[in-house]
């Protein structure tokens, strides 16, 4: 399949229309960038005819796509000029009425979303060239044409458009009637409509068309495209803030992805991955791909390597199983500290058999809605759960109902995104008669779903439908984690007698020159270090008793108080005080016995904490005497004593 398109929304690669054994297409296609499964994406309402060499656009905030003209199957023949926009949400196409200054119908023109206004510049008549710039404001569907100035790319199609910074769309290549390598780079001010030719340096890529381009942060990644000599399997990066060009290497050598032109491409931010999918493979033959490629082409730190850090590690101890100390009902083993520290309404539930043996009893007959309850409760996520049958969307919809119960705000809210995203009528009816009378913001998307997907919408005004399905469906609103937090507030409540839901602590640490104790939980640190795992699994070490582990005094190993407390609130709770509390002392005596690797830490975020601790001010030598010092008592693993 080549002229299609590509978008990026929740996670999903969207692609519409393109041409194929000459013909042009009007399906609507979803990949899962997390299972690699193909979606024909169903949907009612009008949608767009046949077409390729169209353009396409998102709006993530209201779940909007953007379809606007192309051709059919007859080149200069069969040029369109409408838009349409599909709601992702409920799967409803629309058109939309555009009015003022009209667009003639054109292909190959780029189309661009920011703050609700779509910016469609050049494009093909087929065989005229245009540059002209046409902004649509998408709540009204006013449309006006920009005067150009000297300074404006000049006609073209087939050329690639992306927003930058929130505030500049950026052009590069394209062809125009007499030159197919156009290789200059152009930047809107969408502030001020001005428009700006860089001056690029470094090695450019040569001069191309049908290509894609795509851009994280500061730098624009164009892969492909053709010259009508060639297809290009290259890769380039410009850097935006230095204007400079890097040819960068494309897969490992005999896996990159053969040349292609007129393909899709997007960047997933979460990986930072370009995905390329389909495209034409020569310039003269019939070839078309259907295969999909992922480039690694920048690497996306975290927005909170912490918390990834403490779910990996507690989800190695859900699916192990080991030191579990609590049975659930239609459910596998699991560990009241978790429990206790992230579910208050279900850790009022534990309870004692005869054997003295904890228990807890779960409200729900179904034994996969049991676990991906207890799931999200070691790693505040329910994937890698995949809803591919009726059955699967019914877990789901228990999932959402369970957590409302048991006020578990942000579990409920996961399960019922993910049933939006897997929503069929089928289900959704099956979903309210299991709903019942419950009003939520669920059971209300279902009964839009139903209303509209049953051609109501389609035959009677909304302002008739019943009320229940009437005005928009709200978007599904996510609460933020809260795992560190929890983890966080369980060391400080243990400290605490007068916590009524705080769990004592099971260790005590002899640390410091003063052998001054500091407590823990056994398990949080079992799951977090292997050095304190290696001994906290010895038999005894789960029985309600508390043991001491004592470091040396003096010489080789010894820590300060404040050293080892900087070590547990990140065990606990991520780097919340790491980064402030900590004194120069602690922190360089840290960094000097290389804590990740002598504590058996699964990643190195607590290095990286302590390196920008230490470097935040190079001229400070109290830091590095500290260092220093510390460097001199602490060489090697010295091993602590356990009683």
């Amino acid at each position: 399949m080549s002229g299609l398109t590509a978008t990026f929304y929740d996670r999903q690669m969207l692609i519409f229309g393109g041409y194929n054994n000459n013909a042009a297409l009007d399906g609507l296609y979803s990949l899962d960038l997390d299972t690699l499964e193909w979606t024909e994406v169903q949907t009612a309402g009008p949608r767009p005819s046949a077409r390729t060499s169209h353009s396409a656009a998102i709006d993530p905030h209201n779940a909007l796509l953007y379809i606007f003209g192309g051709s059919g199957s007859q080149f200069g023949h069969t040029n369109l000029n409408d838009l349409y926009v599909l709601d992702l949400r409920l799967r409803l196409w629309r058109q939309m009425a555009l009015h003022g200054e009209e667009i003639l119908p054109r292909y190959g023109q780029s189309m661009t979303w920011h703050n609700g206004r779509l910016y469609i510049f050049g494009g093909t008549f087929g065989r005229e060239f245009s540059q002209d710039l046409f902004i649509v404001d998408t709540a009204t569907g006013a449309c006006r044409r920009m005067e150009q100035d000297g300074s404006a790319p000049t006609a073209r199609y087939k050329h690639a458009a992306a927003i930058y910074n929130g505030s500049y769309m950026l052009v590069f290549g394209g062809a125009e009637r007499q030159n197919y390598k156009l290789n200059d780079v152009a930047m809107l001010d969408l502030r001020t409509l001005k428009w700006t030719k860089l001056e690029c340096t470094g090695t450019k890529p040569g001069g191309r068309f049908a290509h894609s381009m795509c851009i994280e942060g500061d730098t624009a990644f164009v892969f492909g495209g053709t010259d009508r000599e060639a297809c290009q399997s290259d890769l380039y990066m410009l850097n935006l803030s230095t204007r400079i060009w890097t040819k960068v290497q494309c897969g490992a050598e005999g896996r990159s992805p053969r040349g292609r032109y007129f393909h899709g491409a997007i960047l997933d931010s979460t990986t930072g991955k370009m995905i390329v999918w389909g495209g034409k493979g020569s310039t003269e033959a019939q070839i078309r791909f259907n295969d999909l490629h992922a480039i690694q082409v920048c690497y996306v730190e975290h927005a909170d390597p912490a918390r990834a850090s403490l779910s990996s590690d507690l989800h190695r101890l859900f699916e192990s199983g080991s030191m579990a100390d609590l049975h659930c009902s239609n459910g596998r083993d699991a560990h009241q500290l978790v429990i206790r520290a992230r579910a208050t309404a279900l850790a009022e539930r534990i309870d004692y058999d005869d054997d003295g043996h904890a228990v807890l009893p779960i409200d729900s007959p179904n034994p996969v809605v049991v676990d991906l309850l207890l799931r999200y409760l070691y790693t505040d996520q329910i994937d890698p759960f995949h809803c591919s049958t009726d059955d699967d969307f019914k877990v789901l919809i228990e999932v959402a109902q369970l957590a409302e119960r048991l006020v578990i705000q942000r579990l409920a809210r996961l399960a019922e995104r993910m049933a939006r995203h897997h929503v069929t009528t089928a289900r959704a009816h099956a979903a309210l008669r299991h709903l019942g009378d419950t009003p939520s913001s669920l059971q209300h998307f279902l009964r839009q779903f139903i209303a509209i997907h049953s051609g109501l919408s389609a035959t009677i005004p909304v302002s008739m439908l019943p009320s229940d399905v009437q005005g928009p469906t709200p978007d599904v609103v996510v609460p933020p984690s809260s795992l560190l937090e929890d983890f966080g507030r369980l060391r400080r409540l243990s400290s605490s007698a007068a916590e009524l839901q705080a769990v004592p602590f099971d260790m005590r640490f002899v640390c410091g020159r003063q052998r001054e104790r500091i407590g823990a939980h056994q398990l949080l640190l079992a799951a977090r270090s292997s050095y304190f795992g290696s001994f906290s699994f010895l038999e005894g070490m789960v029985e309600a008793r508390t043991r001491v582990c004592r470091f040396p005094e003096s010489g080789e190993g010894v820590l300060s108080r404040a050293a080892f407390s900087v070590l547990l609130d990140y065990l606990y709770g991520g780097d919340r005080l790491a980064c402030t509390a900590m004194s120069d002392e602690a922190a360089a005596q840290l960094a000097a016995i290389d804590v990740c690797n002598f504590f058996g830490l699964s990643s190195m975020h607590l290095h990286d904490l302590l390196r920008k601790r230490l470097q935040g001010d190079p001229q400070d030598t109290g830091i590095i005497a500290a260092a220093a010092a510390a460097a001199s008592r602490i060489r090697t693993k010295a091993p602590c004593s356990l009683s």
